[in-house]
């Protein structure tokens, strides 16, 4: 065989190779997406369930503010089986400490607010709501006690 046949030859079989790698590859379809890139389609999908079993799972993710918030938002969102307002304002608290951008940092206070606000509206109506209890109470125990009459004495 001559010089070139044998560079040739090397040539080919370096050639297929490549080929079967390729295609070996390209069976094996995409690369699984980053946790971020997940985090980041479950918040736009409004999985917010996701989200924080994402989030929790995955710690890197807390070192970003901007998916920490989210986090911190997934937990409050009234849609999410796993709401969890403890932790909600645990991660809104860490965001608005820590972020040195401040852009998130602001975000994450105007929600803290608002979930005080939500807190003390929710308390407030479970006041209301024992106080109206009491009175139905009260109410019943008059429709069933003996009528006075109009001298204010009772029936003999």
């Amino acid at each position: 065989m001559t010089r070139f046949g044998r560079w040739h030859s090397g040539a080919a079989t370096a050639a297929a190779a490549a080929m079967a790698v390729t295609a070996a590859c390209a069976g094996a379809g995409p690369s699984a997406p980053s946790t971020g890139t997940r985090f980041t389609d479950a918040w736009t999908a409004g999985r917010f369930e996701e989200v924080v079993e994402l989030f929790e799972d995955a710690p890197e993710l807390a070192r970003n503010p901007t998916q920490t918030f989210r986090a911190g938002l997934a937990y409050a969102h009234p849609a999410n089986p796993a709401r969890d307002a403890r932790r909600a304002r645990e991660l809104l608290h860490l965001v608005a400490q820590s972020d040195t951008t401040g852009a998130v940092a602001r975000d994450a206070e105007s929600v803290l607010a608002l979930l005080d606000a939500e807190r003390a509206q929710r308390l407030r109506s479970d006041a209301l709501r024992r106080e109206i209890d009491a009175l139905k109470a009260i109410d019943l125990d008059e429709q069933e006690s003996p009528a006075a009459d109009s001298t204010g004495v009772g029936p003999p």
